[in-house]
């Protein structure tokens, strides 16, 4: 079965989404920056999906101007991440309530390679419709 990394700070927003995932791949949860990096640098080989929120809280030891006051913080951690994640070519969804252009933007700035990651507004990605699309994206 695939590991799907799970990250958003909202776990009672979170809940349905995992919940549905659930029922089709292995879902490793974490609810900040701080630990889906945790989680990343020591089981990131495990890890077939990485499904990222892009506000949650900034990391206490990161200044709040690198993650625009936690407006940015998914694409903070990608920058974080970078290296290891594109040279995996790991899959990356990020769902966001910020305008999609603005994080894809954001997201082409650091050079994350564009077939890796895809952006969804929460407002058009059920909980429902996730688990097909994050299958159709590891079948590529």
């Amino acid at each position: 079965m695939k590991t799907v990394l799970f990250v958003d700070d909202d776990p009672y927003w979170s809940q349905n989404y995992r919940e549905q995932l659930q029922k089709q791949f292995t879902v490793t949860y974490k609810s900040s920056a701080d630990g889906a990096i945790s989680e990343l640098a020591t089981n990131g080989g495990s890890i077939d999906m990485l499904v990222l929120d892009v506000m949650m809280d900034t990391p206490d030891s990161v200044d709040l101007t690198e993650t625009e006051g936690g407006l940015m913080t998914g694409v903070w951690v990608l920058a974080k991440l970078i290296g290891p994640l594109s040279e995996r070519k790991l899959p990356v969804v990020v769902l966001t309530n910020r305008a999609k252009k603005v994080v894809i933007d954001a997201i082409q700035v650091l050079g994350y390679p564009a077939d890796q990651v895809v952006v969804y507004s929460k407002a058009e990605m059920s909980a429902k419709q996730l688990p097909s699309l994050i299958q159709a994206r590891l079948e590529k």
